[in-house]
């Protein structure tokens, strides 16, 4: 009778759970499976990896020291290599330099937060329009690269940076995975 009662109490249990999605999108890694227990709190790891898919959500960001974005705005011109894609520079345009790094955000917890040691060197984020068609390609989320905005500060030293970053783009060409 124990038994039937639990196997009841798990039926009902497996009824009433829903699996929503915030958005449309797509799941990576699903780690639910029968038997895993999950509650709604962010104390535990996820039972699944959700990806936004919607345009709005993608972004490319590039990170940068801090002070080579003092004099970059929105609008400035941009060039941006994948890893994935050798020999190929895209054009692109600064859509907006975040006003906020790593070091400046709070996770709530239970201890105060330490100031003592070194900080570490956060880098400032500028989010990339590409301007060119790369319906071509296949990008994944997260992918790797380099980015280079152009500034009218030393604007002279504008065409050794776009050599350096072909070169760079052609250096992708070789990979040595196995050595």
């Amino acid at each position: 009778m124990r038994l039937r009662n639990e196997l009841a109490d798990a039926q009902y249990d497996l009824d009433q759970t829903v699996v929503r999605a915030p958005t449309s999108g797509f799941v990576t890694q699903l780690a639910l499976r029968p038997s895993v227990y999950v509650v709604p709190a962010p104390l535990f790891n996820s039972a699944l990896i959700f990806v936004n898919d919607s345009p709005s959500d993608r972004a490319l960001a590039a990170t940068f020291q801090q002070n080579a974005l003092q004099r970059v705005h929105a609008g400035d011109e941009a060039e941006v290599l994948f890893k994935g894609i050798p020999g190929r520079v895209f054009k692109a345009k600064v859509r907006v330099v975040i006003d906020a790094i790593a070091a400046g955000q709070l996770k709530s917890g239970g201890t105060l937060v330490s100031v003592g040691g070194a900080l570490p060197e956060d880098r400032a984020l500028a989010v990339l329009d590409i301007v060119e068609d790369v319906s071509a390609y296949q990008i994944p989320l997260g992918s790797a690269g380099e980015a280079a905005i152009y500034t009218e500060h030393v604007h002279e030293l504008s065409l050794l940076r776009k050599i350096l970053l072909r070169m760079r783009s052609w250096q992708n060409y070789i990979f040595l995975e196995g050595i």
